[in-house]
């Protein structure tokens, strides 16, 4: 005899915290990603505060927000995967200072560039000291106006000035 599974339990979900802040390293801009339904839907909405003041506000294309974030000195964010394990549009989304999108690279194009097949990223995700995200091995790090963060067995790095996405090959 079959047992009856009550409605909605085989298609639960882990939903991210109401509310999540990043910082930037001396604190000066904070990035505050929230949800002002409850995630009762997707919609993920972002703020960019300095102090008391709020620098910009916007929804965002990630469902439930991104799954990291890293906000740089000047106010520059970068936003990584989304919180649910797709292989998503925005995998990397660059913002500028006033919150518009200057860069956004799919997880086909973090796949091509990383040089790494699905599986390569899948098994970095699912089996590194990270475990976060369909293809982020590693928490990511600012080195100047780079952001740098592993795919798989690849390292990545975002010229945040430029908006450009490279392999590199140090690791």
């Amino acid at each position: 005899m079959a047992m009856c599974q009550p409605q909605g339990t085989l298609d639960r979900r882990d939903l991210p915290p109401v509310e999540r802040n990043f910082a930037c390293p001396s604190g000066t801009f904070v990035l505050r990603v929230f949800s002002d339904q409850d995630w009762k839907t997707r919609e993920a909405i972002a703020e960019l505060r300095t102090g008391k003041k709020q620098v910009w506000r916007r929804t965002l294309p990630h469902s439930f927000g991104p799954r990291d974030a890293v906000v740089l000195s000047d106010g520059k964010v970068v936003l990584f995967d989304e919180w649910i394990n797709v292989a998503s549009k925005v995998a990397i989304t660059l913002l500028d200072e006033r919150g518009q999108t200057v860069a956004t690279f799919s997880y086909a194009e973090v796949k091509r560039i990383s040089e790494q097949t699905s599986k390569d990223l899948t098994r970095g995700a699912t089996l590194g000291p990270y475990r976060k995200g369909a293809w982020l091995s590693s928490k990511p790090s600012v080195s100047g106006n780079l952001v740098v963060v592993s795919a798989g067995n690849a390292l990545l790095s975002l010229d945040c000035h430029e908006g450009t996405l490279k392999r590199s090959h140090e690791r």
